[in-house]
């Protein structure tokens, strides 16, 4: 798994798996979801992170002994 976060466009996007998407559903506003040709989940985006996660329920990364709040606020 691997997460990026894009600060200006405010775009955070989880990877499951690294292949190319054949399609990509909206699951709600702002959320996106890529699914390979067998319906598997490949990766979920979230538009307007920063505006859709209220600042205690962002998510956090661990690197070692740092924890890395994504967003950096």
């Amino acid at each position: 798994m691997k997460i990026n976060y894009d600060k200006y466009a405010d775009a955070l996007y989880i990877e499951f798996k690294k292949a190319k998407a054949h399609k990509t559903v909206e699951e709600r506003r702002g959320v996106l979801v890529d699914f390979d040709k067998k319906g598997t989940v490949l990766g979920i985006e979230v538009l307007n992170y920063s505006k859709t996660a209220p600042t205690k329920e962002r998510l956090q990364v661990s690197a070692g002994k740092q924890r890395i709040a994504i967003p950096a606020v």
